[in-house]
């Protein structure tokens, strides 16, 4: 009589027998967890979808304005604490 172990001669998660080619999970395990995270997906891109139910074609484009508009600033900070960083470095060196 052989020895039954979970993970080494049957699935982990199930307890069933593995088949040739498994290991540690069998693939009836493995094909339900790739389904649920398939309709955790799909439920998330529901909501998703269903914030923008009903938006009209100028709020798309005013919105997409309004990103620019934020990029450009944080681009703007991003190239000033750069700048002010650069500075330092050059003070620094006219100290030396």
């Amino acid at each position: 009589m052989g020895m039954a172990m979970r993970g080494v001669t049957h699935c982990s998660e199930c307890g069933s027998p593995l088949g040739m080619g498994e290991f540690g999970i069998c693939q009836t395990c493995i094909n339900e967890k790739n389904n649920k995270v398939k309709q955790e997906q799909e439920k998330r891109l529901e909501r998703v979808l269903s914030i923008f139910d009903g938006v009209t074609n100028k709020e798309i484009v005013a919105f997409r304005r309004f990103l620019k508009t934020l990029d450009k600033e944080e681009r703007k900070k991003e190239i000033q604490y750069r700048m002010l960083e650069l500075q330092k470095e050059l003070d620094n060196l006219n100290k030396e």
